[in-house]
């Protein structure tokens, strides 16, 4: 359910979260106690396979954003598998390196695109996991996160996302609905200042 807190930091890195339906976030807390979201993790994706064969406590915590199915599989298991079958060992090692690849990818394509393409992404992503028909090309996003985490994802300071949300509400991509409700009038564009073309 949204809400549910799936782990937190300084518990032991003993599974391998997968999410197969819905969206997770995975947070780190500073010392000051304010929450800094690192990744969102969708449909499809997993968390903690980089601790296999590391006795470690978890830097990090993740709980739901939306009503969501995940199923933990615990690392001895997969472990003794690896253990077991050189061509599994092979496979794991094949999908970790292709998540870090992408997480290289997804950073440096926010490390050069601006406030406006971050922000534009973001919501296409969260339009694609929580969103809803709301008629003809237009998809209604109650927003799973608050302005202050939506600005900890984009990289932008919290003040500053009212002023970016009016802003692609000012170019017709979004038109929104208080605090956290918008609806993505027009996806094309949308991706378009992503800079991700038309899906």
């Amino acid at each position: 359910e949204e809400g549910r807190v799936l782990f937190v930091a300084g518990d032991p890195a003993d599974h391998i979260l997968l999410v197969v339906r819905g969206l997770v976030k995975i947070a780190r807390t500073d010392a000051a106690g304010h929450q800094h979201i690192t990744r969102l993790l969708r449909t499809g994706d997993h968390f903690g396979s980089e601790y296999l064969f590391a006795s470690e406590t978890l830097p990090v915590g993740a709980s739901a954003l939306a009503a969501s199915h995940v199923c933990f599989v615990p690392l001895t298991q997969v472990e003794q598998l690896v253990n077991d079958d050189a061509s599994l060992a092979a496979r794991i090692i094949t999908a970790m390196a292709r998540q870090l690849r992408h997480s290289d990818e997804t950073a440096a394509k926010l490390a050069l695109a601006d406030a406006e393409q971050r922000l534009a992404g973001v919501l296409l992503d969260l339009g694609d996991e929580v969103g809803r028909p709301a008629g003809p090309g237009r998809l209604h996003v109650r927003l799973p996160v608050s302005r202050p985490d939506l600005a900890s994802l984009v990289g932008i300071a919290p003040e500053t996302v009212s002023r970016r949300l009016g802003e692609l509400q000012a170019r017709g991509a979004v038109l929104l609905h208080g605090h956290r409700g918008l609806t993505i009038i027009d996806r094309p564009l949308l991706a378009e200042l992503a800079g991700r073309g038309i899906n």
